[in-house]
């Protein structure tokens, strides 16, 4: 079925604008109204292929073919090949020998991937649609309630004559137009992603395929060029390593993937959109003469300052739990990885390399930001790391990781703000020499 007025397939020269073809289709030229007739006849013709569109949100086959375009435009994007593939499998495998002995969650079945950015954006759509679905419906009832307001009878200074008849119309219209903004935003933000993502998780949040660790060898090499004192293999096993320490963790808690992506959506039913930018960006007498390129550079004016400064009591404390529960994964990945690394020589070297790139806002954060105006900020996942190294030293692999095993057993941010108190109030385990001198009281106690 044909998604344009003109029968063009959907994505080929498709109009980013529904609202601005249906004003011109109906007669609208100029911000004049057309002959009564005229209005009549064409309103027939396309309200019912308008208002299937409008109920719909956002296209999501058409975000993800507007995203894999935008990725391809952004350079060459080879598919693995065998050689590629081996060498992810190969490093994959060498890293989940040299986890076993630091990890206690129960073990986990993981597939190794080599994937190309294409595939990174296939595979990763779905949690997209997942998180920001609310946010686009957040936009389109924003601008429906601003065009709504302006629209009202008597209030013709700010609409062409006789558009206020048509707002029943005209509005869901107006909603399809907001979709279709965020997609097209969204689009550019998931490609900025893709190209420059490493591994299937480094988006930040669980976004991809359930049981898989995957590198992406193309990036890979394009993050390692100039690191003249790192080898690409070394750089190639040691995100092997926290590829699959990461994924792990993600199959083996099986209740931590679905909360972190909840703490999303749950933030994103509670944005609010600032409609003094909303209402800079869009003027609503301008909306019946707007072309696809007008509203396209709004877009873009209108994309990452759109979200209200002001938080609420319940948004600040999702974002800490959020950013909390997000640096505890992180600070045990890097425990983790910390210990397993040991055979590498330039294990630090690489662990700091990869934490001044998230501290300076690696591309999941950027495009969270950009697209969901969530902050996320990188400091806490530094003394989770310690904290989590001083749980195992004081008692043992098994303890710390028997606090995943629900979220209240969990480290707290007040833990997190001051490891170092947290890590001596943990029970410290019982050496052999303990177990031997308790066992000799216990014995000379019943001999008595």
């Amino acid at each position: 079925m044909s998604d344009n007025l003109d029968g063009r397939p959907a994505g080929e020269g498709d109009d980013e604008n529904s609202l601005a073809e249906f004003l011109r289709r109906l007669g609208f030229s100029g911000g004049e109204m057309p002959e009564p007739g005229d209005l009549a006849a064409n309103l027939n013709s396309l309200l019912g292929q308008f208002n299937s569109r409008a109920n719909q949100g956002v296209n999501w086959q058409r975000t993800k073919d507007e995203t894999r375009k935008r990725v391809a435009a952004l350079g060459k994007d080879p598919s693995p090949d065998s050689a590629d593939a081996r060498k992810v499998g190969d490093a994959m495998r060498l890293a989940m020998l040299w986890l076993e002995p630091q990890v206690t969650l129960p073990d986990a079945t993981l597939t190794s991937a080599a994937w190309s950015r294409a595939d990174w954006v296939e595979r990763t759509m779905g949690g997209w649609q997942t998180i920001a679905e609310p946010i686009a419906g957040k936009l389109a009832d924003a601008m429906t309630s601003m065009i709504a307001s302006e629209t009202q009878e008597g209030d013709g200074e700010y609409v062409p004559e006789g558009l206020a008849q048509l707002r029943s119309t005209l509005l869901p219209l107006i909603r399809a137009s907001a979709m279709q903004m965020y997609s097209a935003q969204l689009s550019v933000g998931i490609a900025e992603v893709a190209a420059g993502v490493l591994s299937a998780s480094d988006a930040v949040l669980p976004l991809g395929v359930s049981g898989t660790a995957a590198l992406l060898p193309a990036n890979i090499a394009a993050f390692g060029d100039g690191l003249d004192d790192i080898l690409p293999g070394d750089l190639l096993i040691y995100l092997a390593l926290r590829e699959t320490a990461r994924a792990w963790l993600f199959e083996s808690v099986s209740w931590l993937p679905s909360q972190l992506v909840a703490m999303v959506t749950h933030w994103a039913s509670l944005i609010v959109i600032d409609p003094d930018v909303l209402a800079n960006t869009i003027d609503p007498r301008e909306m019946a003469t707007m072309t696809p390129e007008s509203l396209s550079a709004a877009s873009e004016k209108l994309f990452g300052r759109m979200f209200s400064p002001a938080h609420t009591p319940e948004q600040a404390e999702i974002l800490d739990r959020l950013e909390t529960l997000l640096a505890l994964v992180e600070g045990w990945v890097d425990a983790v990885v910390g210990a397993a690394a040991s055979p590498m020589p330039n294990a630090s070297a690489l662990n700091e390399l990869l934490r001044r790139r998230s501290a300076a806002g690696g591309p999941g954060e950027k495009a969270l930001l950009k697209l969901l105006g969530l902050n996320l900020h990188a400091a806490k996942a530094r003394n989770a790391s310690r904290l989590w190294t001083l749980i195992a030293e004081r008692s043992s692999l098994i303890e710390r990781d028997s606090l995943w095993r629900h979220p209240d057993a969990l480290p707290t941010a007040t833990d997190l703000a001051d490891p170092d108190n947290y890590g001596a109030s943990v029970p410290q385990s019982s050496t052999p020499d303990d177990l031997d001198e308790q066992l000799r009281k216990l014995l000379e106690g019943g001999a008595s």
